[in-house]
């Protein structure tokens, strides 16, 4: 006679934490791949049939990964690349398989301070970056009803040591730090605020000449002939 909930589902079936492990069974932890999710890079993953192939291993999160910015490429993709169709198909899949669809902004994305990749700062690399993540929220509205959408935000090296939450408390006051040796190695970029870029870059351990000057004493005539 065969006894339905007693070990028969396969470790790959969705109802297998359901079952009841043998007493030989190998200390089963009752995780089955349902609960762990998965990322998909949506370029390496070219299509719609890609990724309803990815489906087959059970999991019941799916995050997908933009790797391009602005037009994209075969090799990363964008939002844009995903029209009306595409977009609906991914929707019946995720209904019929009882997924759950979470969306990441693209990976091309330096920070929402419009610094580019040579380190200035301009109001077009700006615009971009917005564009970019209003482009993925848009995307997860279509595909995933929602949900929770991943940025990076991370503009550029920033010292620890001189933060104001690092100064506040007396107890922990500059315990945080990224070396041993960054309250004197700290550097400071200084920005032209007319072309957006970088003039230079200065350290705090960095010395500076300054001029001592000669001057005439109480009473004294002094001239310069330099």
């Amino acid at each position: 006679m065969v006894e339905f909930g007693t070990g028969y589902f396969h470790t790959m079936d969705r109802d297998y934490v359901h079952g009841s492990p043998s007493d030989n069974s190998t200390n089963d932890v009752g995780v089955s791949p349902g609960d762990f999710g998965m990322s998909l890079g949506l370029g390496p993953v070219p299509n719609v049939q890609a990724i309803n192939a990815k489906l087959r291993a059970g999991t019941k999160t799916m995050e997908f990964v933009f790797t391009g910015a602005g037009k994209g490429s075969g090799q990363g993709q964008t939002p844009e690349m995903y029209g009306l169709k595409q977009r609906q198909a991914l929707v019946e899949i995720g209904r019929a398989n009882q997924v759950n669809f979470t969306t990441h902004a693209t990976v091309g994305v330096y920070g929402l301070a419009g610094m580019d990749q040579q380190g200035n700062f301009s109001k077009t690399s700006k615009n971009f970056s917005l564009q970019e993540i209003k482009r993925a929220i848009e995307f997860a509205a279509d595909v995933g009803t929602g949900g929770p959408v991943v940025v990076h935000t991370g503009e550029f090296q920033r010292p620890i040591v001189d933060a104001d939450w690092n100064e506040q408390d007396n107890e922990w006051r500059k315990k945080f730090q990224m070396h041993s040796e960054e309250e004197g190695r700290t550097s400071f970029r200084v920005v032209d605020t007319r072309t957006g870029g970088v003039i230079q870059e200065a350290r705090k351990n960095r010395n500076v000449s300054r001029p001592v000057w000669k001057v005439a004493q109480e009473g004294e005539k002094y001239i310069d002939f330099e």
